[in-house]
C-alpha cells in the first residue's frame, strides 16, 4: 500500500484543522500562564503581609499577660 499523498505530522494537521492559529494560541496561552503566575505571586505576598500583622496582633496579648503577671503583687499569707 503506497501512500501517494504528502504525509503531515499531527501538529501540521491540527494547525490546518483550526485555521492555522496555533501560533496565536501559544502566545495567548503563554500570556495567560504569566498572568496567573503574577496573580498567585501577588496573592502570596499579600497573604504573607497579612499573616505578619495577625501574628503580631496575637503576640501582643500574650506579652501583656506575662507583664501583668510579673507586676502583680505577691500576697504573703501566713497561717500560723
Amino acid at each position: 500500500m503506497a501512500d501517494t499523498g504528502q504525509k503531515m505530522s499531527r501538529v501540521q494537521l491540527t494547525a490546518r484543522g483550526v485555521g492555522g492559529v496555533v501560533g496565536a494560541a501559544i502566545v495567548v496561552a503563554s500570556a495567560d500562564i504569566s498572568l496567573f503566575h503574577f496573580l498567585i505571586l501577588r496573592g502570596v505576598k499579600q497573604a504573607a503581609f497579612i499573616n505578619a500583622i495577625v501574628t503580631f496582633a496575637n503576640v501582643i496579648p500574650i506579652v501583656v499577660f506575662i507583664v501583668s503577671l510579673e507586676r502583680r503583687p505577691v500576697s504573703s499569707s501566713s497561717s500560723a
